[in-house]
């Protein structure tokens, strides 16, 4: 595959534009096509697979060298149905919290307060240089606004953050 493009670069900074890019961004790093993201089911989910089935083996067959380590799959992810848009975020434990809890929430209200902006995702800009590699699937360029944090709890435990703690530092940055 070729090498993927930097999202940012010659592109129109507009409010809507900005916040949907880097989730296209992690589409296309996994593979996932606009039909893909808009259907009711991902298609990492396989259907033929039961909660008793060994989780190993799967992912090593789920696992592809060119996505990166923080957009890689989940047991979950193969093992549950759940909506696309879970995979497009760089956060493992999130999503395995987000599969695994979706009985205790509306799926569809944490797709709706993400896409407002309850993760942000930053460029690079001079004053945001040392937050990530400017990369949508680096989760150092994205930050969680305190009113999502506050919200979504439930899924944000910073015990299960993938041994990093940057949604938690860069909570507490925030003022929650």
């Amino acid at each position: 595959l070729p090498p993927l493009l930097d999202p940012y670069s010659n592109s129109i900074d507009h409010a809507q534009t900005t916040t949907v890019l880097p989730y296209l961004h992690n589409a296309r790093c996994i593979c996932l096509s606009i039909q893909d993201l808009l259907a009711m089911r991902s298609p990492f989910y396989l259907t033929d697979t039961t909660i008793d089935d060994d989780a190993a083996p799967l992912l090593v067959a789920a696992r592809k060298p060119w996505i990166p380590a923080q957009l890689q799959q989940t047991p979950p992810q193969i093992l549950f149905p759940h909506y696309p848009y879970l995979g497009l975020l760089p956060f493992p434990a999130l999503r395995v919290r987000a599969i695994t809890l979706a009985s205790l929430f509306n799926p569809m209200e944490l797709k709706r307060d993400i896409f407002r902006e309850g993760l942000a995702y930053y460029r690079g800009t001079r004053s945001r240089e040392p937050l990530g590699s400017k990369q949508p699937c680096d989760i150092r360029s994205c930050e969680v606004k305190p009113w999502f944090l506050k919200k979504w709890m439930l899924l944000m435990d910073s015990s299960a953050m993938d041994g990093s703690k940057a949604i938690y530092d860069m909570s507490i940055l925030g003022g929650v």
